[in-house]
């Protein structure tokens, strides 16, 4: 709980580019180029967080299966100054462009399983189970379910 008014100054400046064709795509992003403090803590008062430089870099392939199946597998990796780098290797099988089914593994650390299906043309509704395959680090570290609502603009 904040015991007193603070007042700071803490600006983001992200950017990302993208390669993307109808069968492949390369990305390559940060959410913020400049390092900034936020509130800090002390004892029980709240403190910041650093905002240390991160980069995403990742791609994927379309492949058509058959004329109503395809499968979307995609490498992304995640760094973050000062935390090991990390890998995430997905696929994603889509039927119809109605339903599809998905899994992510982040390399030693955790297994996603998902699902989607499209309710109306640009809304999807979905579910993923993620599993820590880790030991936790942290009271809290658990496997999640979550529940998506997609609206694509």
């Amino acid at each position: 709980m904040f015991t007193q008014n603070q007042s700071f100054f803490n600006p983001h400046l992200g950017a990302g580019v993208s390669l993307i064709h109808n069968k492949y795509y390369v990305t390559l992003s940060t959410p913020n180029f400049l390092s900034g403090d936020r509130y800090e803590k002390e004892i029980n008062t709240p403190r910041a967080a650093v905002d240390n430089l991160s980069l995403y870099l990742g791609g994927g392939y379309h492949f058509a299966l058959t004329d109503n199946i395809e499968l979307h597998p995609a490498l992304m990796m995640r760094y973050l100054q000062g935390v090991p780098t990390s890998y995430d290797i997905s696929s994603t099988l889509s039927v119809d462009q109605k339903y599809s089914l998905g899994f992510n593994y982040r390399v030693d650390e955790m297994i996603s399983v998902y699902g989607f299906l499209q309710l109306i043309k640009k809304l999807k509704l979905g579910i993923s189970y993620d599993a820590i395959i880790s030991l936790p680090t942290r009271v809290g570290d658990d496997n999640s379910i979550e529940m998506i609502l997609k609206y694509q603009f």
